[in-house]
């Protein structure tokens, strides 16, 4: 009755069996360590319909492994940065706040700048058409 689900005490060494005579010398066994924090913006880029990924507190490789996972993702050399098409924003947003192994704090855009760029760009394309 006082074995464990896979067998006698006697066939796992590590199995300590807990009673009223030996409960408070019973002894937990490690914690895993807790999830790494970081900090990730996400920047709207005027015209190019893309979102820029930056990392404040440098390289992560759990962001990378987590960016990784963002259809259409780039990484661009000359700005260290990984950038994805505009339309996948809400894909990244859940990519990096489900990385296993680090707490990601994801900065969205503010949805009125967002606004205003999209209404800005079409502003723009609608002059350069009038203009050509």
């Amino acid at each position: 009755a006082n074995a464990p689900p896979g067998g006698p005490a006697s066939s796992n060494p590590s199995f300590t069996r807990v009673d009223a005579a030996n409960y408070d010398k019973v002894r937990a066994g490690p914690m895993p360590p807790p999830p790494r924090n970081a900090l990730v913006e996400l920047h709207l880029e005027k015209n190019v319909r893309r979102v820029s990924i930056h990392t404040p507190r440098g390289f992560d490789e759990l962001v990378v492994a987590a960016i990784k996972r963002v259809p259409g993702r780039e990484y661009d050399a000359a700005t260290r940065r990984w950038n994805f098409p505009e339309s996948h924003l809400k894909d990244a947003a859940a990519a990096l706040k489900s990385a296993p192994g680090v707490c990601i704090e994801v900065v969205m855009p503010v949805p009125i700048v967002q606004r205003a760029l999209a209404v800005m760009t079409q502003l723009e394309r609608a002059a350069a058409a009038a203009a050509a």
